[in-house]
């Protein structure tokens, strides 16, 4: 008798166990646009971003960046006041929003995508022609 409620036991154990990880797993996907890469977010301020950024730069472009609010924020700012970036009025606070959250500054340094360092070397000649 005790060693049938012992696996009673270990089995539902198990059931619940294997549910919850299948769940948490489930829980943790997060969709992608298709054609852009781009990460689907429920409020669908993706849109915007294919809409406003994906017009000029790639979608790999902007999913290698990794960015806090206000360096999103002074690289609009930079490209309205130099390279004609248009308004984007009310649809700005949502794209900070969305590349802050999902193409944001980690914290995470070691990780970070770094420049490499200038090259060590003497320029190359110039053959005269």
């Amino acid at each position: 008798m005790r060693a049938t409620e012992l696996l009673s036991t270990s089995a539902s154990f198990l059931i619940i166990a294997l549910s919850t990880v299948c769940f948490a797993q489930e829980a943790e996907v997060i969709k992608t646009d298709p054609l852009t890469g781009l990460f689907k977010d429920a409020e669908e301020n993706w849109i915007q971003v294919r809409n406003n950024c994906v017009a000029c730069h790639s979608a790999r472009m902007l999913t290698q960046q990794q960015l806090s609010k206000d360096q999103w924020l002074q690289a609009i700012r930079r490209m309205q006041a130099k390279e004609k970036l248009w308004d984007l009025g009310q649809a700005e606070e949502r794209i900070l929003d969305y590349l802050s959250t999902y193409y944001g500054d980690t914290g995470d340094k070691e990780g970070q995508r770094k420049r490499r360092a200038p090259l060590s070397q003497p320029p190359l000649p110039v053959e005269d022609s």
